[in-house]
């Protein structure tokens, strides 16, 4: 246990900032995840809720699109597969699969799939994800997320340019892949 006046240690400070950096996003992730069922179940027992269509006519992408439960399901089972599969023609599908749905929870965790993959060739698709305005800025983080799991050089331009970007989430995720880009280069 530190004692009160060993708190202005570099170690505890770290340690305090490397908690609020692992917490905070997880805190955000589970909001988003709790807002997209809220708005699952609304549009379930709701007949005058908007469709998804409507919202996306809007300029909106609701969490949980129109689709079924089991069309989610059969979409996350696709993603392991893929994931699993990890060849080039696996990343294309993954995109194909990202075009082909308007779940922000689905189009999110296809984005995380491809960091986790760490397969160069999801780059361009990844880095124009990150540039684009129009999508949710939690997809848009993870897209930032895995270009710093990726650990491509050529990712620097865009993360450097993102991390002023008004969304937060999408500003620190591409700090923090910056910073982890940069340790792997410096290191090497």
């Amino acid at each position: 246990m530190l004692r009160t006046e060993d708190r202005s240690l570099p170690v505890f400070t770290a340690v305090r900032a490397l908690l609020r950096l692992l917490v905070l996003p997880l805190v955000s992730m589970l909001d988003f995840v709790a807002a997209g069922l809220a708005l699952a179940r609304t549009a379930r027992d709701s007949p005058a809720a908007p469709t998804a269509r409507r919202a996306a006519d809007a300029g909106q992408r609701p969490a949980l699109a129109a689709e079924s439960r089991s069309a989610c399901c059969e979409k996350y089972t696709q993603i392991f597969v893929l994931r699993n599969r990890n060849d080039e023609a696996a990343v294309a599908e993954l995109v194909a699969l990202f075009h082909g749905t308007a779940s922000v929870l689905l189009r999110h965790e296809i984005a995380y799939t491809l960091g986790q993959m760490q397969r160069v060739d999801a780059v361009p698709f990844l880095e124009r994800l990150l540039a684009d305005r129009a999508e949710d800025p939690i997809t848009r983080h993870e897209a930032a997320e895995a270009l710093g799991a990726i650990e491509a050089p050529e990712s620097l331009s865009v993360l450097a340019k993102h991390a002023a970007d008004d969304a937060s989430e999408v500003s620190e995720t591409c700090g923090l892949a910056l910073a982890l880009l940069n340790y792997k280069i410096d290191k090497d």
